[in-house]
């Protein structure tokens, strides 16, 4: 069974369990996006400068609150990570020709990242107040990558091995957490904000060779892991008895 249809098997066996379950507690689904902001907050190589990059969050949540205040979450999500990396090389060989610098020049290795995700979080929500409530989650989070691109920001004098591109690790895990509010606008639904955090615990190998550049060999350690940031708007819809 392939990686996708693994997670969508899992995510029907959760909503069909919780409607299943629905009469004996209170039972949600929410429908949430919103921009990301991922950033590399630990690697060992490649050296060089890191900056955010702006990526994108989707998907469909489920929960069931098996207290008042307290409820399982989890469902499925697309979600987009990545990074701009910027370099400046003074003296490599490029084309196995003496560095331009010597010439008056400088070569650059300016690129950003995009990683698209299959995003399944299991979590604990908790939540306080009436028609405002503070919300609150924590839980962990599995990724399975769908794509991968990479675009140069204008300086393409580095050469990227495709081949080694193709050797970022296929799946990501993490710690997941967010704070937020949600508002009664009816008997049965809410809309809410949220900031949420994916932090990543495995090292995901993102980076490819920069052939005939900085001298990396195919196993190099390019170690790294990435962190992303998402504010969410969503809307949710919940059924069930109200519990006590």
């Amino acid at each position: 069974m392939k990686p996708f249809q693994l997670l969508t098997c899992i995510a029907l066996f959760l909503l069909s369990t919780t409607l299943s379950i629905a009469q004996t507690g209170k039972f949600g689904i929410s429908v949430e996006g919103g921009p990301s902001f991922s950033y590399i907050y630990k690697n060992l190589f490649p050296a060089g400068d890191f900056k955010p990059a702006v990526g994108g969050y989707t998907g469909v949540l489920f929960d069931y609150r098996f207290k008042k205040h307290f409820a399982f979450e989890t469902g499925l999500a697309w979600e987009q990570k990545g990074t701009q990396f910027y370099k400046a090389l003074a003296s490599v060989i490029y084309n196995r020709q003496p560095s331009a610098v010597e010439n008056g020049y400088t070569y650059y290795a300016d690129y950003t990242f995009r990683f698209n995700y299959l995003t399944l979080p299991v979590m604990v929500k908790a939540s306080f107040g009436n028609k405002v409530r503070f919300i609150a989650s924590g839980g962990a989070y599995f990724s399975l990558l769908l794509s991968q691109t990479y675009v140069s920001n204008g300086h393409g004098s580095f050469i990227i091995d495709p081949s080694t591109y193709n050797e970022k690790k296929p799946y990501d895990l993490g710690l997941s957490g967010s704070l937020g509010l949600e508002i009664g606008v009816m008997k049965n639904a809410s809309i809410s904000l949220k900031f949420s955090d994916h932090l990543s615990l495995v090292n995901t190998n993102m980076f490819p060779i920069f052939t005939m550049v900085t001298g990396e060999a195919v196993n190099s350690d390019r170690s790294s892991y990435i962190n992303s940031a998402i504010v969410s708007l969503g809307f949710s819809w919940f059924f069930g008895k109200e519990l006590k």
